[in-house]
């Protein structure tokens, strides 16, 4: 059952990571490539968007499975 908590989480883990790089390059190619100029006001709050999704999931797999590495990929 360990196991299946470890990978449960790691795909969560990896499923936020991937939203926190994704919903932020997706909001500056809209800024930049889009016709309203006002879009660029967005641009300084896209690493705030990777962090809070990228901890958020991170904060998950570690409350399911205890200590990790932030980086998914990485091991301890």
């Amino acid at each position: 059952m360990k196991g299946f908590i470890d990978r449960l989480g790691l795909v969560i883990h990896w499923f936020g990571f991937l939203l926190g790089i994704s919903i932020p390059i997706g909001f500056l190619f809209g800024a930049i490539f889009g016709n309203d100029p006002d879009n660029l006001s967005i641009l300084p709050y896209t690493p705030i968007m990777f962090l809070v999704f990228s901890l958020s999931a991170w904060l998950f797999r570690f409350i399911l499975s205890g200590k990790n590495h932030f980086l998914p990929w990485k091991n301890l």
